[in-house]
């Protein structure tokens, strides 16, 4: 695999000093379709523990409401969503009155089609024989495919610029460890990294996961993560006092994205920036 260590990196926003990285030809992204309405999309189960809170929407089908939990949810008059204290926006499920059901199935569709996407483009590298763990690697923008699991046991750096695309093709379980980064820098934003994975995909307590998450099976995030991107599941997704920023429309900026400033869901304003 072509990647290259971080020289220095401070996680306090400190300096960061990044050796050049080879060139890949210009990445396609990765169409969401509607599955790109929603935060958090799952199809079995969704639950939550704790203070969590989410910027954006909540769905889940072909699974019923009664399988989201942890939410104190709140069904509107319409019947058509929910709303909770955890969640900005809305809450939806299979069994909720039309149109849902069929908003809901046309975006678990989407996701589908947004994972074989990713899961069938060209690898720009390979990691042949490696170990998998990609803590401490700078990452250019490309199509990264691994044979093995992927571990993070440290800090992860995308380095790019706006609009650049990073894809990562992952055969089996994902795990980041705890109180980890993923760091991105040079513009790059989080609705531009994809992260594939045919396993399990686990995110450690106190850990900060950017980009999209197309996973096949149970996503699974620790007490007091923090999510800038979405999580988009074809199984369950289980969070823990867990905070996550669904991406804004996306703008170009040069500084590094981060996702410690909206930490506290009160009042929602604060998270006006995310």
């Amino acid at each position: 695999m072509r990647f290259f260590q971080a020289s220095t990196y401070a996680k306090s926003l400190g300096l960061l000093a990044i050796l050049s990285t080879p060139a890949f030809a210009a990445t396609a992204t990765v169409n969401l379709g509607t599955a790109g309405n929603y935060a958090v999309l799952g199809e079995s189960t969704i639950t939550n523990t704790g203070d969590s809170y989410i910027v954006g929407n909540v769905g889940l089908s072909p699974a019923a409401s009664t399988l989201i939990t942890g939410f104190d949810l709140v069904l509107d008059s319409s019947g058509q969503f929910a709303t909770s204290q955890y969640v900005s926006e809305h809450v939806t499920a299979a069994d909720y009155k039309s149109p849902t059901p069929a908003t809901l199935t046309t975006a678990v569709n989407d996701q589908l089609t947004a994972y074989n996407d990713a899961a069938g483009r060209t690898p720009d590298d390979t990691n042949e024989g490696a170990s998998g763990e990609i803590g401490g690697v700078t990452f250019a923008p490309g199509v990264h495919a691994f044979n093995t699991p992927v571990t993070i046991a440290s800090n992860v750096i995308l380095s790019g610029s706006c609009g650049d695309v990073f894809i990562f093709q992952i055969p089996g379980t994902f795990a980041q460890a705890a109180n980890t980064a993923i760091v991105l820098v040079g513009g790059v934003t989080p609705s531009t990294v994809f992260w594939q994975v045919a396993g399990t995909l686990t995110v450690g307590a106190g850990a900060e996961f950017q980009g999209i998450a197309l996973a096949a099976t149970q996503v699974t995030l620790g007490t007091g993560t923090t999510v800038n991107g979405r999580i988009l599941g074809q199984t369950g997704v289980a969070i823990t006092d867990t905070h996550i920023m669904q991406p804004q429309a996306d703008t170009c900026s040069s500084t590094t994205v981060t996702v410690t400033a909206c930490k506290s869901k009160s009042p929602l304003s604060s998270c006006s920036g995310c």
